[in-house]
């Protein structure tokens, strides 16, 4: 009878998980020897087999899933990590001997990248930041706009996610497909980024492979002007005539990133954008070459203000104050007259902020990091007598002014009015930038 009884509750249980399938809509397990390619732009995953249940991820066109279940026109897939059910109609289904090849990228043909390109629509998205370390570009993410910020050497080139629109040295141009952030990753149209750096790219259909071919060089080139006029800054503008609107003003010795020439006017790059100089108040262009350093160039966001320059510099000047005994206001002033608040083509390209040189070549330092550059404005100060004074008065906690006196008598820069400029132009512009801050 005992055995009986465990019997009858063994079936009661299995009865039970039966029950429990049907109620649920029969999944077919069945469907396990199968994968499918989603064929629409975007699809929820979700928790469940139904609209009403959570979303739990995102799969995009051309993206290969395997097939573990079916539940009422809804699949079970897994990709990846992601496990989870979709749309059965937002598919392509195959048997599991017929694998779909996921695309490829090479650069001169080499695979690039780590992880696999998405499809969307036709246009090939791919990880902005590994392709484009292998293209040798820089690449800067804002967060509050949610904008991507591409450099090569005269080319500047700006995507914002969700936007059909980008530019390319401040023109705007069209997208087929808008950026998008994909596992946190930021994922761009490739063709749009190579056709703006001026590279060629094939597509092997046969073998699903897109081949970049892009040029091997051994140095970079930027060909740049330098304002000349001393009295005063110099009006930047919308277009290259005094007829069109101001919209910066660059001081002495300022160098810009040259674009164009028209009626004797520069198209210069100016806080990430197209503008105009005159071309009396400048050099002409010239070319500077550089050897790129080892290792990947990380770039700020160009700044678009006088303040978003002090914002953004302030944690690097609080290292070299640190490592000289300089005020952090003295240091950001000497950066904003130096590199136009971050405008200039040192700043943009070079992340040298402080017009420093490189005693071996006579040519200005290119730094990966701005915590290079700042750690390099320690070693300036510090491993020079020139400056022993200077900062003998800083750490003795003396006034600014005695400071920017020194500074004036160390031979730090050429021009007889820099410690002036200083202390009336960029001092007070520093000083209510941090009040601001507090």
């Amino acid at each position: 009878m005992k055995s009986l009884h465990m019997f009858k509750s063994w079936r009661n249980v299995v009865l039970l998980i039966v029950l429990s399938l049907l109620w649920l809509g029969g999944i077919d397990q069945t469907a396990s020897a199968e994968n499918a390619i989603v064929n629409f732009d975007i699809i929820n995953v979700r928790s469940g087999p139904d609209i009403s249940c959570e979303i739990i991820g995102n799969l995009y066109n051309n993206t290969s899933v395997d097939i573990l279940g079916r539940n009422n026109g809804w699949i079970q897939i897994s990709s990846g990590n992601l496990n989870g059910w979709i749309a059965e109609t937002l598919t392509n289904q195959y048997p599991s001997t017929t694998q779909i090849a996921p695309i490829q990228v090479y650069i001169n043909d080499q695979l690039s990248l780590d992880i696999d390109p998405i499809s969307v629509n036709g246009c090939t998205l791919v990880p902005l930041r590994a392709i484009l370390n292998n293209l040798g570009a820089a690449i800067t993410w804002d967060n509050s706009s949610q904008t991507i910020t591409v450099r090569k050497s005269a080319t500047t080139i700006t995507i914002t996610v969700g936007s059909l629109t980008g530019t390319i040295n401040g023109q705007i141009k069209s997208l087929d497909v808008p950026a998008r952030i994909v596992n946190g990753r930021s994922f761009a149209s490739l063709r749009f980024i190579t056709e703006a750096l001026g590279y060629k790219t094939t597509w092997d259909g046969e073998n699903r492979k897109i081949n970049v071919y892009c040029p091997s060089v051994t140095a970079e080139k930027i060909t740049a002007v330098t304002i000349t006029i001393s009295a005063t800054d110099v009006n930047i503008r919308n277009g290259p005539s005094t007829a069109y609107e101001v919209v910066g003003l660059t001081p002495n010795g300022t160098r810009l990133v040259c674009i164009g020439e028209k009626d004797g006017w520069y198209q210069v790059m100016y806080h990430g954008q197209s503008a105009w100089v005159a071309g009396w108040l400048s050099t002409e262009p010239a070319t500077t070459e550089f050897y790129p350093n080892q290792g990947e160039l990380k770039l700020l966001p160009v700044p678009s203000t006088n303040y978003d320059f002090v914002a953004q510099m302030k944690p690097y000047a609080e290292i070299a104050s640190k490592g000289t005994g300089l005020p952090v206001s003295f240091l950001l002033a000497q950066w904003a007259e130096e590199s136009g608040f971050g405008t200039s083509a040192l700043a943009q390209y070079y992340n040298n902020f402080g017009g420093i040189k490189d005693p071996n070549t006579g040519g200005f330092k290119r730094y990966l990091t701005v915590e290079e550059f700042a750690q390099d404005v320690i070693n300036l100060y510090t491993q020079h007598s020139n400056y022993d004074q200077l900062l003998a008065h800083a750490r003795a906690g003396l006034p600014i002014q005695t400071l920017i006196y020194d500074l004036t008598t160390c031979h730090y820069a050429s021009s007889s009015n820099y410690g002036q400029k200083i202390k009336n132009v960029y001092l007070p512009e520093i000083d209510a930038a941090l009040a601001a801050m507090k």
